[in-house]
Parts: C-alpha cells; structure tokens; sequence
C-alpha cells in the first residue's frame, strides 16, 4: 500500500466499503441488463439505447446533486442513491419488458452518481493539494466493485441450469439486488465530511459557466469523459461482441474483470507511478495507451489478445480515472467541489446518452467492433490535450 501512503481513517474507510458494494451492483447489473435484452429480442441498436438511458437522468440531476451535497453534506445522499439502486434491481425483476430495462438502467444511473458525487465530495474535502492519492483509494475501491460485479453476473448467467441465457438473467438480477440493500445498510453509518468554510451565499454565485472558465477545468472534464465513455462501451458493447464472435458470457465477465483487476494493480501503485513520471507524463502516457488498446479490440483477434488489450486497457485507464477526479477537484473554488465534480458528471453522463445511442447506429451497420473505433479516437485525443493544460491546484 505504499503507493497510497496517507492516514486511512474509519469514516474514509465506510466510505470506501460503501462505494465498493455499490459499483460491483451497478456493474453487475449493467452487462447483465444488455443480456437480458438479447433474451428479449433486443438487438444492437435497442441495447445502445438501453446503455443511453443509464445517464439520462444523471444529466439533468447531477448539478442540482452537487450543490445540494456541498450544503447538505454526503451521507444523505449514499443513502438515497443506494435506495435507487435497490429500486433499479426491483424494476428489472419485476417486468420482462425491453422499455424497463431502459427504466432500470435510468434509476441505475441516477442511484450511481448520487453516490459517486457524495464520495468524490467527501475525498476532496478532506484531500491536501490536489488529493491523487486519497482519489486513488476511492478509485481502488470503486475498481474492486468494477471486478466483482462483472465476473459475478457472467459467473452466473453462464453456469445457471437454463443455459447461456434465460431464467438465470433473472437470478443475477436478485443477487446483485442484495448487495444494493448491502449497500443500503452500510451507507446510513457515514458520517458527512466537516462543512466548507464557503457560505451558502457564495455557493450560490459559483456558476457552471465561472468554473469551465478556470484554467485547465475543460481539458480535465473531456479526459474524464473520453475515459468513462470507454468503459461504458466496454460494459456495453464487449457482450455484444461476444454474441457475434462466439464468445460465452462467463468468458466476457472474466475479460471485463481482468480489466478491473489491472485498474486494482494500477491504482495501488499510484505513488510509485506518480513519483516515477510525474503527472503529465503518466496522464498523457495512459490516455495514448488505452487508446491504442480500444482500437485492437475492434478485430477480430484471439480471445488470448483480448485479454492482454483489456489488460493493459484497465491498467492505463485505472491511472487516469482518478488523475482526472482530482484534476477537476484541485480546480474547484473551496466550497464548490461538489458543484465541480457534479458539472464534470454532468459532461460525463451526457456523453453516456450520446455516445452509446449514436454508436448503437453504428454498431448495427458495421458491427459491435466499430464501435471501439471511436473510442480509441476519443482516447487519442485526449492525450493530446494533456500535454499543455494545467494540471496543479488553481491558484
């Protein structure tokens, strides 16, 4: 744990608990939700729209949710977002329907930044300087869920006694539903960071527009998107090219955890990586990486090089993920983290709608692997705008 030196105290680590139990439900539920649509006849297209609607919500709600956090502090809001995982699992269990798959990936998404937003906040408020590495053990933590919740759902799914797909889609869905009461529970013992010295009144005059307008804050908001983007595609998309390249879903859940135990590995040794190259260079390096790795996907190549392009991929984006989180936070204005973190969620979420909708077209044109085309295009240039914005706290 040397690459994440620092005091980890208890409140820090409920935190951390919390956000890991929720990440594995949210996805688990994810890969499990474009299976589950396979079974009901939903093809590529009807599947991006599914992937769209987990950010739906999240677009118009995330500012709202970031000002509110940084008046009303984070435990409040865990405890809701856990509420609307539970909610999303129920939904899904509940009605054999393509269009509430779209509603349980909505409640899904909304459930997911309401905790994302109040643990970022929480890490921010008590992080010195920019805070990569209390970021990293948010993002370890966040990357441990991003494990056990793929391998979980395909585990299942693949092994259930009717089949590939089927009835076990349906058995996932109650076993990650638990976790999400898990999740519940746990998250009403957090106690929320000590309030900003800021007053409401000047939280109120920090607007969207005075923080795309600080130095350094619209590079880091599309690095983060260009990042996230890509591991919604691959939640997405990967099972889809298993469908048409004959791989079985237990396979694809261990390729996307793979992915997540290199994003372990590599946010474990955050400060060894740090202290090695530095923050531009790490940046800049992981985001051309993964880049690259996206694009290999895209043929039609051995499962063995898959699992070697996923994980490299989850080695360099386990890097930039927390990079970025920090980056946006270190920007903020005091007082303002929330509403910081919320506008990059807000990009971020927007992006989701997006990007999995218009690729959806693509992928059935042109099949599931041209999605990560564009991909590893976004990834591209997103090294490209590291290298000369700023990266340290504003000052």
């Amino acid at each position: 744990m040397n690459g994440l030196r620092g005091r980890l105290d208890p409140g820090e680590g409920r935190v951390l608990v919390t956000m890991a139990l929720a990440t594995s439900t949210v996805e688990g539920v994810r890969p499990t939700a474009s299976y589950r649509a396979i079974e009901l006849g939903a093809g590529a297209f009807e599947i991006g729209i599914i992937a769209g609607a987990f950010a739906t919500l999240a677009v118009f709600a995330a500012v709202p949710l970031g000002r509110a956090v940084d008046r009303l502090g984070e435990r409040r809001f865990l405890v809701i977002g856990a509420t609307l995982l539970a909610a999303a699992a129920a939904v899904g269990l509940s009605f054999p329907f393509v269009a509430a798959l779209v509603v349980m990936q909505g409640l899904l998404g909304l459930g997911q930044v309401c905790m994302a937003i109040s643990a970022q906040t929480h890490a921010g408020n008590s992080a010195r300087g920019a805070g990569d590495h209390r970021f990293a053990r948010l993002s370890v933590a966040v990357a441990v869920g991003h494990f056990t919740g793929p391998l979980l759902s395909g585990l299942i799914i693949d092994l259930g006694p009717t089949g590939p797909l089927g009835a076990t889609t349906l058995t996932t869905l109650l076993v990650l539903g638990g976790l999400a009461v898990a999740t519940l529970v746990l998250s009403t013992g957090v106690a929320s960071s000590p309030p900003a010295s800021t007053s409401d009144t000047e939280l109120r005059r920090t607007g969207v527009g005075e923080l795309l307008r600080i130095a350094g804050m619209p590079q880091a908001m599309y690095v983060g998107i260009a990042a996230l983007t890509t591991l919604d595609l691959l939640i997405a998309y990967l099972p889809v090219v298993g469908e048409e390249r004959g791989i079985p879903p237990s396979v694809i859940g261990y390729l996307l955890a793979t992915r997540a135990a290199m994003t372990i590995a590599s946010r474990l040794s955050m400060g060894v990586l740090l202290r090695a190259w530095g923050r531009r260079a790490l940046l800049l390096g992981s985001m051309a990486v993964a880049g690259a790795c996206m694009t290999g996907i895209a043929f039609g190549l051995p499962v063995a090089i898959l699992f070697l392009l996923l994980a490299v991929a989850g080695f360099t984006l386990g890097v930039g993920m927390p990079m970025t989180t920090a980056w946006v936070s270190s920007r903020a204005p005091t007082g303002s983290r929330g509403l910081a973190l919320a506008v990059r969620t807000t990009g971020n979420r927007l992006s989701q709608v997006v990007v999995p909708m218009s690729l959806g077209v693509v992928a059935a044109g042109f099949g599931a692997g041209a999605v990560f085309f564009a991909s590893g295009a976004g990834l591209v240039v997103a090294a490209a705008l590291v290298r000369t914005a700023p990266l340290g706290p504003e000052r």
